[in-house]
């Protein structure tokens, strides 16, 4: 006996891009259904599943540096927060729709050093592009 597959809008010959803001069915996270892909495309053509990162509305910002927090300015009507210390594989079929197929460059960079941040990975992007809170209390300059 064989199981209906209740197929997403998107065929199996269509798939996201790595960088995509998509619209899930599933719940992942208690407040938007809103994630973004970063596994690669290449897995994203031949796999039955994704690598997401969900998004999370909030009232104030999260600024840890395994997020990345996205506001008016980023095109968000409210505030979210890319949860990468939530990282997680999801089948295709949950995918809804696509709400946007990339990202700028900019948060496209700082969702793959807070990529690395939560995943324990350094690397030269993260030296480059350094989304920790900045302690403004101490003063930064040299003395001779």
């Amino acid at each position: 006996m064989r199981k209906e597959n209740k197929s997403s809008p998107l065929t199996s010959r269509f798939a996201p891009k790595r960088g995509s803001l998509i619209s899930v069915t599933a719940d992942l996270s208690s407040t938007s259904n809103l994630a973004i892909v970063v596994s690669n495309d290449v897995q994203n053509d031949v796999s039955d599943f994704l690598t997401v990162v969900p998004l999370q509305r909030r009232v104030s910002r999260l600024r840890a540096p395994f997020a990345v927090d996205l506001g008016r300015k980023d095109g968000f009507r409210e505030l979210h927060t890319v949860r990468c210390d939530w990282v997680t594989r999801l089948p295709r079929s949950q995918v809804e729709s696509i709400e946007r197929a990339a990202l700028s460059k900019r948060i496209t960079l700082q969702i793959e050093a807070a990529l690395c941040v939560a995943l324990g990975l350094k690397t030269e992007q993260w030296d480059q592009l350094d989304t920790r809170p900045v302690d403004k209390s101490s003063k930064t300059g040299s003395s001779s």
